[in-house]
């Protein structure tokens, strides 16, 4: 390993019995070979982590997944990443877009942007993963259509959606997405992942029908019989096996290696302005603040920001 010498102790956000939160000290993590050890400066919530307080056995698991901060070791193996560089993680809508198995769409050119004659779908487009799917699939050459409130449209079509519906009238929304895009749509993501979002992001779809994945869990029921449905989980790709919900998910080889693949072109698109942050809402507090932004999150008063803290 490379890097400074460590302190044995870090502060982290615990799940505790009756899905309580407490900030508690934890041995920091021992990497392997191919990994990195970041020392985090700011994280991120949303509605993935409400759900996976949901999911058991959670008793004593650190809460968290969007993160950005500085690298303070590397493994031996590692040669793209060195310590001291800053780094975030972003990758969970790369993941449904791009990969094997998922929606598989092209991945964007560094150098040009190659105009496709095909739609793609985003339910949530102002969410926060919605933001970075409908960008990265603009980025990559598809027409974008997506569905968000009327206040939030300025917003996602300056993203990239060249249709845009009001989400509160699935009926309406349907209707008007397939007029606007000839019935053509055969790819959607669901950033949302309700089922009703789910029944919405399946009647999309043209009468070829085609595929929705969804962020989290896939709905057992459908809404139509030529619709293929799935979802995704960015922990696939992380290179370590895990459980979740009741299933076994094994390491994955082909995933870890698409997310190297996808991860190197995001700087490039950054850089060039075809992919550009959520807008964001600092919260005071630190680590003991989350809870506190949590009840805030699932009380509904997020819209089309992302809320941070400094840690």
């Amino acid at each position: 390993m490379f890097g400074p010498s460590l302190p044995r102790n870090m502060r982290a956000l615990m799940v505790e019995p009756e899905k309580t939160l407490v900030v508690q000290d934890q041995l920091i993590p021992v990497i392997v070979d191919d990994e990195v050890l970041v020392k985090t400066a700011a994280i991120a919530i949303g509605p993935p982590d409400l759900l996976t307080l949901e999911f058991p056995p959670m008793q004593g698991r650190i809460l968290g997944r969007d993160w950005a901060g500085t690298i303070i070791q590397v493994g031996k193996n590692v040669t793209a990443r060195r310590v001291d560089e800053r780094v975030a993680g972003v990758y969970t809508c790369a993941q449904a877009l791009y990969h094997t198995g998922r929606l598989e769409l092209a991945e964007p050119d560094a150098d040009t942007v190659a105009e496709k004659d095909e739609w793609v779908f985003v339910y949530g487009g102002s969410s926060s993963c919605g933001q970075y799917a409908m960008q990265l699939a603009h980025a990559s050459g598809y027409k974008v259509a997506t569905v968000a409130s009327p206040r939030h449209f300025a917003l996602v079509r300056a993203l990239g959606a060249a249709a845009v519906c009001d989400h509160r009238d699935p009926d309406t929304a349907v209707l008007h997405t397939k007029a606007a895009t000839g019935d053509g749509v055969r790819r959607a993501l669901d950033t949302i992942a309700l089922p009703a979002t789910q029944e919405v992001a399946q009647r999309v779809l043209g009468t070829a029908g085609g595929r929705v994945v969804t962020l989290l869990w896939a709905n057992e029921e459908r809404a139509r019989e030529d619709v293929d449905v799935g979802f995704t989980l960015v922990m696939t790709g992380l290179g370590r096996a895990f459980d979740m919900r009741g299933t076994h998910f094994p390491v994955s080889a082909e995933d870890t290696a698409q997310m190297v693949a996808s991860v190197a072109k995001i700087p490039d698109l950054v850089e060039t302005g075809r992919l550009r942050p959520n807008p964001d809402k600092l919260w005071e507090g630190g680590l003991e603040a989350i809870p506190e932004g949590l009840t805030y999150l699932a009380e509904g008063r997020v819209s089309e920001e992302k809320i941070v803290f400094r840690v």
